[in-house]
C-alpha cells in the first residue's frame, strides 16, 4: 500500500471510532460520583462507630452503659447522616 492508502485507511477507522472526549469525561463523572459516595458513606459509618465507642467508654466509667451508648449511638447517626448529606452536596 502506497502511503496516501495508509492515511486514507487512517481517516476512516478515525471516522468510525467513537468520540473519545466524551467516553473520558462521563468515566470522569462516573468516577467523581463513586468517590463522592465512597467518602459520604465512610463518615456516615465512621461517625456512628465513633459515637458508639463514646458511648460505651463513657457508660463503663460512669456505670450506666445503656443510656450513654443509646444516646451517643443516635447522636453518631444525626452527625453522621448530616455529614454524608454535605459531602453529598458539596458539588452542587
Amino acid at each position: 500500500m502506497p502511503p496516501n492508502d495508509l492515511k486514507d485507511l487512517e481517516d476512516r477507522i478515525n471516522k468510525l471510532k467513537p468520540n473519545e472526549p466524551s467516553s473520558s469525561a462521563s468515566e470522569e463523572k462516573e468516577y467523581a460520583d463513586r468517590s463522592t459516595g465512597m467518602r459520604a458513606g465512610s463518615e456516615f459509618m465512621a461517625y456512628i462507630i465513633s459515637g458508639g465507642l463514646v458511648g460505651w467508654t463513657i457508660g463503663h466509667f460512669f456505670g450506666n452503659m445503656p443510656l450513654w451508648l443509646i444516646v451517643m449511638l443516635f447522636t453518631g447517626f444525626g452527625m453522621g447522616t448530616y455529614r454524608a448529606y454535605i459531602a453529598m452536596n458539596k458539588d452542587s
